[in-house]
């Protein structure tokens, strides 16, 4: 009898608890988390002023995005972007990159962000009229949203961003400096890793 109470003592002894057993899940907004992905925009928008209408502007964006949570919620980002906007003879092509800085909130199934972003880009403008002009500008902006994860390694963003453009076009004409802001609601896709 003395056996089986000393051999059951050492193998409850050698026994892990159960809640090691147990993996921890971990948070999809966790430090050294990975998340990649990015958003579509889609844009046709014409005026009509006193009876007559504009050239239609289209524009098409597409962004990526490669982030890394250095502590929990506190994620920096690297955002490449490519964009084409048309509107009459006029066709833009920019391509550029921006660094993000997110902080999330997790409250349960949800997690409220607020971002900033700030970068650089450079394109090309093919106008029938004046012929081929280099761009070179700076982007900036923030926004708020909302991220859910759908399961742990697939995450839905809705937000609202600011973003503005400090747009330089130099060419035959020479140079000319504008700006560009605007509201985009969008709609992200991110991996987890």
């Amino acid at each position: 009898m003395a056996w089986f109470v000393v051999t059951s003592l050492v193998l409850v002894g050698l026994s892990p608890p159960a809640a090691a057993e147990e993996e921890v899940e971990r948070s999809p907004y966790g430090a050294s988390a990975i998340h990649t992905g990015g958003s579509v925009l889609f844009n046709y928008s014409k005026a009509t002023v006193d009876g007559e209408s504009s050239d239609a502007i289209i524009d098409f964006s597409l962004d990526g995005e490669i982030g890394y949570f250095l502590l929990d919620g506190l994620k920096v980002s690297g955002v490449p972007f490519f964009t084409v906007t048309a509107q009459g003879e006029v066709k833009d092509l920019v391509v550029g990159a921006a660094v993000g800085l997110s902080y999330y909130l997790q409250l349960g199934p949800i997690a409220p962000f607020v971002r900033a972003r700030g970068g650089m880009m450079l394109g090309a403008r093919n106008n029938e009229q004046t012929g081929n002009e280099d761009l070179k500008g700076f982007v900036y902006g923030g926004g708020l949203g909302l991220s859910t994860p759908l399961n742990p390694t697939n995450i839905v963003e809705l937000g609202v961003d600011y973003l503005g453009t400090s747009l330089t076009v130099d060419g035959d004409r020479g140079s000319l400096d504008g700006s560009r802001d605007a509201m985009v609601v969008h709609i992200g896709y991110l991996m987890v890793f």
